[in-house]
């Protein structure tokens, strides 16, 4: 005589084999969405270390290293420990003229040294990059150097080198020159 259907062993190695399969499914799915996640945290890390560096460098191409206003010097300046810059950028009329200089400063963020801060002249800081891990500015002959690393998820660096565009316009009669007031920032 026959039997119809399956034995207790034959239905229990049936859910055996599918539970493998089913757990090496998932792990293998689990895996892939880590990484993607990871990858994605990378692009964003770099996309944002560019934004801040294509911003220093927009706004670095149109200075001069040092700019004689009404007998006055307004230098390029980089602090001490290289975590700082300041410049001075022209801001024209509508006839072409210079009206007034803007100062410019980057440097991290005193209370969140993870944030970098950009202050055009009395205007409010912004942050312009978060999860800096460090920054360093430096300059010779003319061309500013840019080193910005971040730390989100992996390190992520970036250098640039900056051509000062203006080293050869000259200041005729005498704009103002607007920045914050000593220590403001």
């Amino acid at each position: 005589m026959m039997r119809k259907g399956f034995t207790l062993i034959e239905l229990l190695v049936v859910v055996l084999i599918f539970g493998v399969l089913f757990s090496a499914i998932l792990v293998v799915l689990t895996s892939s969405n880590n990484s993607w996640r990871a990858g994605r945290g990378k692009i964003v890390e770099q996309q944002e270390a560019r934004r801040a560096m294509d911003e220093m460098i927009r706004l670095l191409r149109q200075t001069n290293s040092n700019w004689i206003i009404g007998g006055s010097s307004y230098s390029l300046a980089i602090s001490d420990s290289n975590k700082r810059i300041d410049f001075y950028n022209p801001v024209f009329s509508s006839g072409g003229a210079i009206s007034t200089f803007n100062k410019i400063t980057f440097k991290l963020d005193p209370v969140n040294p993870r944030r970098l801060l950009k202050k055009e002249g009395t205007a409010n800081s912004v942050v312009i990059g978060s999860e800096v891990e460090d920054i360093n500015f430096s300059v010779s002959n003319g061309l500013v150097t840019i080193q910005l690393i971040t730390k989100k998820e992996n390190n992520f660096s970036l250098t640039s080198q900056v051509a000062l565009r203006n080293k050869n316009v000259t200041v005729t009669g005498t704009p103002a020159v607007e920045q914050p007031l000593e220590g403001e920032f």
